[in-house]
């Protein structure tokens, strides 16, 4: 499978499958024969391809349409995975609050210091 990005936006967004094996029917019914995918590489002489077109999918619709046309399946997450999963999500919710934290200090800080640039003002009109 490949994937470019590029800054093309009016084209298709096409994602090239290949398979080694010959294309089932399921598969057929996914390609999208009215578009050439210009920057997927040729695949081998045993292997087939079809193009799917993912524009304006999300990710969950894309997915849908890949598993249909390869017949995978979604495999459970394995304990180890959503313990690593729960980590960054803790992770995540500490990275708010320090983000918070961090935006506090630095307006303080700004604070701080155009109150010293008034109040230098001030002690330079006193002077005149």
């Amino acid at each position: 499978m490949t994937v470019k990005q590029t800054d093309e936006q009016d084209g298709p967004a096409a994602l090239t499958v290949y398979f080694a094996e010959k294309i089932g029917a399921r598969a057929a019914e996914a390609h999208a024969a009215d578009i050439q995918d210009k920057y997927a590489p040729a695949g081998l002489s045993t292997e087939r391809s079809i193009v799917i077109d993912a524009k304006g999918l999300d990710y969950t619709e894309i997915w849908k349409r890949v598993k249909n046309a390869t017949g995978a399946e979604d495999l459970p997450a394995t304990p180890e995975e959503l313990a690593e999963i729960e980590k960054y999500n803790k992770m995540d919710e500490r990275s708010k609050v320090d983000r918070t934290r961090v935006a506090a200090i630095r307006q303080a800080k700004k604070d701080q210091e155009r109150m010293l640039r008034e109040a230098r003002g001030e002690v330079e009109k006193l002077k005149q």
